[in-house]
């Protein structure tokens, strides 16, 4: 075998169907898709003509440091701009968190019902994932709280939960931190 014995064990991630697959499959002509985190109203008007004013430039590498976006979104939320990373994406991000902070004898901790990218990538970087039951459908709390060890390093909660779509009050989030 090639692949590293962790990343064997990896159960894959099964994602959702495509709307044009069930239509085709169910012999549908209409399907209202409420899962995968798609927006079932489609893609926002000003993302649409952002996109138009971007293609005459897509030949071209984009600013690798993300100068206007980084300055926008600090003087938004009242940071200074070396605070803010960007990725392509939240899988992406989650793989740097995890490769910059987790030692291989260390641990992350998350929910056993949760974002399922938290415990693959820990595994694809051989990290051991300590998971906690929900509780009423969302975090248990007190249980993540007492899952934390000298050898824990990160703690991943989505919030709202995918997929439960519950969330965390912000008093919640400051007991946890």
């Amino acid at each position: 075998m090639l692949a590293r014995k962790n990343v064997a064990q990896i159960k894959a991630y099964q994602p959702g169907k495509p709307i044009e697959d069930v239509k085709r499959e169910l012999g549908l002509t209409e399907v209202i898709k409420m899962a995968s985190n798609e927006n079932p109203l489609g893609p926002s008007p000003k993302a649409v003509a952002a996109m138009r004013r971007a293609l005459t430039s897509v030949n071209r590498y984009p600013d690798s440091q993300s100068f206007y976006l980084k300055r926008k979104l600090a003087a938004a939320i009242g940071v200074d701009t070396k605070n803010i990373c960007l990725g392509n994406g939240s899988d992406e991000l989650i793989d740097v968190v995890i490769k910059t902070f987790v030692e291989a004898d260390e641990n992350v901790v998350t929910a056993d019902v949760t974002f399922l990218e938290y415990e693959i990538i820990a595994q694809v970087n051989d990290r051991r994932v300590k998971k906690v039951p929900l509780k009423n459908f969302t975090y248990d709390i007190e249980g993540l709280i007492a899952r934390i060890d000298k050898k824990t390093k990160l703690v991943f909660i989505a919030n709202p939960n995918n997929p439960t779509g519950t969330y965390l009050s912000k008093g919640d989030v400051r007991r946890l931190v």
